[in-house]
Formats: C-alpha cells, sequence, structure tokens
C-alpha cells in the first residue's frame, strides 16, 4: 500500500512520532485537522480542474465559430448587404 509514496512501514514510524510528540489526547484532533484540510484542498483542486476545462472548451467553441465565420467569408457568404434570392444576377438594374 503506498500512501503518496509513503510505504507501511514508514507510516507507522510517522504515527508513532507523532503519538510521542503530540500525545494521545490531541492526536485524534491532528488527525480530524489534516483530514479537513486534505478534504478542503482535494475539493479546490477538483473545482480548479472543472473551471479551466470549462474555459478550454469556451475557447475551442469559440475558435470553431471564428473559423466557420472566416472560411463563410472567403466563400463569399455571409455578407450582411447582399441578399441571397436564388437567382443568377443579370448584372441590370430593374
Amino acid at each position: 500500500m503506498d500512501l503518496f509514496g509513503i510505504g507501511f512501514g514508514e507510516l507507522v514510524l510517522i504515527l508513532l512520532v507523532a503519538l510521542i510528540v503530540f500525545g494521545p489526547g490531541r492526536l485524534p484532533e491532528i488527525a480530524r485537522t489534516i483530514s479537513r484540510v486534505y478534504k478542503n484542498l482535494a475539493r479546490t483542486s477538483s473545482e480548479f480542474t472543472t473551471a479551466m476545462k470549462k474555459e478550454i472548451d469556451l475557447e475551442e467553441i469559440d475558435k470553431g465559430k471564428k473559423s466557420y465565420l472566416s472560411l463563410k467569408d472567403r466563400n463569399g457568404q455571409g455578407k450582411p448587404d447582399e441578399e441571397d434570392t436564388g437567382e443568377p444576377d443579370s448584372g441590370k438594374d430593374t
């Protein structure tokens, strides 16, 4: 079992040192505090990742729209001042 790259023996050693340094009375309080910090860090990381993915998706959608519009302009379509009647232009004003 590897937890953050720490093996079982190393984890037991850390817990024994913490027990000696902080005492048995404060150890549960310290464990709860570490747990809260870990949960907050995980939640913040998840929110950040979600926000970045949304931003990247929005940028890709925006790039796609710009690409589509520029392609449409290059083909001579989508100009707001011209009407497309579906009939060929004879060049005469009637």
